[in-house]
């Protein structure tokens, strides 16, 4: 069995066995939702119950793993897209697209709500976004009487709803993150006149 400081070793550290069962439970809560069996979840990784429990020894230590997963995935995928280096508005929709992307194959954990080391999610996932709405209303995109916080909660439900649209009804990633930006740009954009 796993020891603690194993539980919690860094993503890119899992075994190759680990992150295969992580994978293989994130496209079956996608599927099927989050009440699928331990059972279920070897069977349709290809491994045993015991395997599976090496690795995961409860349904919380799993979800809590892959939602760790998930903000290192998203964050991950936030760090190559260089955020720091593209105009405030193509920052947040590339910001938008990085989200849906990577969230999309999560969304179901992250409606289960397992706390992840908030400290972890603000660095990868926070951080780069909250500079890029900092700059937006330092620099007149985004409206300057709006907080970074509250700018930052509307970008987050938007794109909550957007997952909601990829996942829920088959939308297109493309369109759902040009419809998120369209709607915080309306809402959050700097008005002019």
């Amino acid at each position: 069995m796993p020891t603690s400081a194993e539980q919690q070793a860094p993503a890119e550290a899992l075994a190759p066995t680990a992150r295969a069962i992580l994978d293989s439970v994130a496209r079956t809560f996608t599927e099927r939702g989050s009440a699928v069996s331990m059972t279920e979840i070897a069977a349709r990784s290809g491994v045993g119950r015991a395997t599976l429990y090496r690795h995961f020894p409860t349904r919380e230590a799993l979800l809590a793993e892959l939602h760790r997963v998930a903000v290192r995935d998203v964050g991950d995928a936030l760090e190559e897209a260089r955020l720091d280096e593209l105009e405030v508005a193509a920052a947040l929709e590339r910001a938008a697209v990085v989200a849906l992307s990577v969230g999309h194959k999560y969304a179901v954990v992250v409606r289960e709500q397992v706390p992840v080391p908030r400290d972890e999610a603000d660095a990868l996932v926070r951080k780069p976004l909250r500079d890029v709405l900092r700059r937006g209303r330092l620099n007149g995109v985004l409206q300057a009487d709006c907080s970074v916080d509250w700018l930052e909660d509307m970008f987050a439900g938007l794109v909550g709803a957007g997952l909601q649209q990829i996942v829920r009804r088959g939308a297109g990633l493309e369109p759902t993150a040009r419809a998120v930006m369209t709607a915080f740009l309306d809402g959050a954009g700097a008005r002019s006149g």
